[in-house]
């Protein structure tokens, strides 16, 4: 089971800086989060197709895309019912379906799928050592961002020993599936205090190697990776910003808004 979701492509996304990389990754959070009408969050959505397809991380959309559907379904279904509003559609099991709870849900959801597309591209095209290397060039301490790129590190590996006990439990005949949701969850002990135990392994272990070689010793970090910035990373970060802008001047106007 592929775990990592870093494709090795050589797309322009890939040679971006790794300041522009994460810099990028804030505003495209951002964007989204200041509106909420679907047909003004539309553009934003082909922008990242077009994204993706260019850093070809489409491989890694087809992973997820039924977690995708699952995400935007279950959000729309939700703010339709409850969102309200005062142009009624129809009603379902006594629950007023309004115009305004439909675009309201419509947009909530697509905005989420967007927030997560956004990462997916980030996690698709950008290497652990490129986080660490944009975090630092930002100014913040080289503890701080090795500690981040240590946790994006560690997750797949907890999850790989994870997927081991789990098919070693199977091997011995523990059916996960079985039983109640008590006994399903007391079957789940089984994997959790194993794999929580070789967290604290792994992490004591981990420790004693760093301070054996001289992490906190006080002195610069090096790094064998040179990075530049290039004509390509300002023309990404005038999109990213551009559509902060515009969004900004949208909900300034009321036209990214419903209701």
């Amino acid at each position: 089971m592929a775990i990592y979701l870093y494709l090795d492509r050589e797309s322009p996304i890939h040679r971006l800086h790794p300041v522009t990389k994460v810099s990028s990754l804030v505003l495209l959070f951002i964007a989204p989060m200041l509106v909420i009408h679907p047909v003004v969050l539309f553009p934003f959505l082909l922008f990242l197709l077009g994204v993706g397809v260019t850093s070809g991380c489409l491989t890694n959309l087809r992973r997820v895309w039924p977690f995708m559907v699952t995400l935007f379904t279950f959000t729309f279904l939700i703010w339709c019912f409850f969102y309200g509003g005062q142009r009624e559609v129809f009603r379902l099991a006594g629950l007023r379906i309004t115009q305004e709870s439909m675009l309201f849900g419509l947009g909530m959801a697509l905005r989420l799928v967007l927030l997560f597309f956004v990462g997916l591209v980030f996690l698709s095209t950008t290497r652990i050592e490129e986080l660490t290397a944009g975090l630092q060039r930002l100014g913040l301490p080289y503890i701080v961002g090795f500690t981040l790129s240590l946790a994006f590190r560690l997750v797949p590996v907890f999850m790989d020993s994870a997927l081991v006990i789990v098919q070693a439990q199977r091997s011995r005949g523990l059916d996960f599936g079985r039983g109640g949701p008590l006994q399903r969850l007391r079957k789940y002990l089984t994997v959790i205090i194993p794999v929580f135990m070789t967290a604290l392994r792994k992490a004591d272990g981990m420790a004693v190697a760093l301070e054996a070689r001289g992490f906190r010793a006080g002195q610069e970090r090096t790094s064998c990776f040179r990075y530049s910035f290039s004509r390509l990373d300002g023309l990404a970060l005038v999109a990213a910003v551009s559509f902060n802008v515009l969004y900004l001047m949208l909900r300034h106007w009321g036209m990214g808004l419903v209701g």
